[in-house]
């Protein structure tokens, strides 16, 4: 016998306000209101009947378990501050499997932040567990499904230890086992599940357990070694639950992509109601890792004052000032939130050759570095961010289709345009030495109003190490999950001028300038040495 719901008519029963929900924060985004996310990924409950939102916030833990921890997919302080001023908890995932006092020390400052009677911690290391009860006994401590608790002397003796226990959605079914649970008001049952409802083994929480620690993982999804049955998305029968006395429930968002886009549109609809896209006024130009990440950073927040836009800049939204020149969603012109602005420019970032913008004969930035730092900047994007090459730092400048070569014929393809008097050339050395003369000429150049003293407002909120503070704390839109611990990794990596030889030899060096003499165009080289990227 199976306690599915049959009718999805049978879903306006959840509201009943005798239910009460722990849900899922899965695949939440910095630049999304939390409680957009909970009312389009939750809409067939109440607000009022979410007692906490489960997940990781993005102060990071080798304690986390459940899933790969990804910071941009985490709760931030807003999202923790949305969800307190609706008096709502959150409940942390600490749900490793393993235990040390090494991680648990290193975790501390994380559970002193949140310990408060509101919020609660799910875990699956007995060891953990009674650390906790000793040394934060403000938490509520929840057993989590990892545990497997499928027996009623394990239930009691895990409910000696825990709060709550939260027990396997497979159980949701065996209405003989639930009948004999002695403590009903203490146990936590599924509302709904996905592919965990009839996975015989699960053996993915082991393997998320040792990628968040840092160790190599041996443990993988069993879907393809073990037979299992495909019911997809369910929802179960609480109301039938709810009679055998169990009021507590845990929900997960089983269409959270959808969701996700859903909610951004709900968010921006009072932003955004033209349904045409503005041409594209000016593109600013510039081969990777020349400091555009900065530079937009710059222009975003003195957009935001100029316009009055009222954002809390960071590394998510200034692509809804200022998008790529391409479709994506996050990052590219459908991230575009002021079509409805006649006042603000669009202008697209761009790394493509000239060939290939849409308006190549509008207006253009270029913006240039030194070839040798680029080169040690794209190496660490590629491998460490992106982490999609493999070799080491003399394989990669060497590299045809990657390294140095890539970099020359790049600015040939530009070279005609680089000269031309409707271009404005700056480089990020000139950026570094005088950042508000440089920004303000490009103020200039683009037409915009040159307010001083916002522009140095807006320098000063563009600090590297203030973004680099706000990359770890919210991350970065990326397609690849990347480690925010490693500062080799972050976006945000280092911001300073001539450091190659920290990382390229002499031979490398000389491999390099080399390279440039023969191969890049001679306008190109003298524009490069009149805007001191080259010596």
């Amino acid at each position: 016998m199976n306690n599915l719901i049959k009718n999805p008519g049978e879903l306006k029963k959840f509201k009943n306000k005798r239910f009460k929900f722990i849900v899922s924060s899965r695949n939440i985004r910095p630049d999304v209101s939390l409680i957009d996310y909970l009312k389009v990924n939750y809409v067939f409950i109440q607000l009022s009947q979410i007692q906490n939102v489960f997940g990781s916030v993005t102060i990071n833990s080798r304690l986390y378990g459940g899933r790969m921890y990804e910071q941009s997919r985490s709760m931030t302080e807003s999202h923790v501050k949305e969800l307190y001023d609706k008096n709502i908890g959150i409940s942390l995932n600490l749900t490793n499997h393993f235990f040390d006092m090494e991680s648990y020390k290193s975790s501390l400052p994380l559970l002193e932040k949140f310990h408060s009677p509101k919020n609660s911690l799910i875990i699956t290391n007995d060891e953990l567990a009674k650390n906790i009860k000793k040394d934060f006994p403000g938490y509520t401590i929840k057993a989590s499904i990892i545990k497997n608790i499928n027996t009623i002397s394990r239930l009691e003796k895990a409910l000696e230890l825990y709060d709550y226990v939260t027990l396997p959605m497979d159980l949701n079914d065996e209405d003989e086992f639930l009948g004999r649970i002695p403590q009903k008001d203490k146990v936590i049952l599924f509302a709904n599940a996905n592919c965990a409802y009839t996975c015989p083994a699960r053996t993915c929480y082991y393997g998320f357990s040792q990628y968040n620690r840092g160790e190599k993982m041996t443990s993988f999804c069993s879907k393809n070694k073990i037979d299992r049955l495909e019911q997809g998305p369910v929802f179960f029968n609480i109301e039938k639950l709810a009679e055998m006395g169990f009021t507590y429930f845990k929900l997960v968002p089983l269409f959270y992509k959808k969701a996700e886009v859903v909610t951004q549109k709900s968010s921006w609809s009072k932003k955004t109601s033209s349904p045409h896209h503005k041409n594209p006024d000016v593109y600013i130009v510039s081969y990777p890792k020349s400091g555009r990440t900065w530079l937009r950073f710059i222009l975003a927040n003195y957009f935001n004052l100029l316009y009055k836009l009222n954002l809390d800049v960071d590394l998510y939204n200034f692509f809804n000032i200022l998008p790529n020149d391409s479709k994506d969603d996050i990052k590219g012109e459908h991230a575009y939130r002021y079509d409805n602005r006649p006042d603000m420019p669009l202008i697209l970032f761009s790394h493509k050759e000239m060939s290939r913008l849409k308006e190549p004969h509008g207006k253009i930035v270029f913006l240039i570095r030194s070839p040798y730092d680029i080169m040690v900047s794209d190496f660490f994007q590629q491998t460490q961010h992106i982490k999609c090459y493999n070799g080491n730092i003399k394989q990669f400048i060497r590299d045809e289709k990657r390294g140095i070569n890539r970099l020359c014929e790049f600015y040939n393809n530009w070279g005609e345009k680089l000269d031309n008097k409707n271009t404005f050339v700056l480089s990020y050395e000139e950026l570094l030495q005088d950042t508000q003369d440089v920004a303000g000429k490009l103020l200039c150049y683009l037409d915009l109003s040159f307010e001083k003293k916002l522009l140095e407002l807006s320098i000063n909120n563009s600090g590297f190490e203030r973004m680099q503070d706000i990359e770890k704390e919210k991350g970065f839109p990326s397609d690849n999950a990347y480690d925010i611990n490693n500062n080799e990794a972050l976006r945000m990596r280092e911001g300073k001028q001539n450091r190659y030889n920290k990382y390229l030899d002499k031979e490398d060096v000389d491999y390099i300038k080399n390279m440039l003499h023969q191969k890049l165009n001679k306008n190109v080289m003298e524009l490069f040495i009149k805007h001191k990227s080259l010596q």
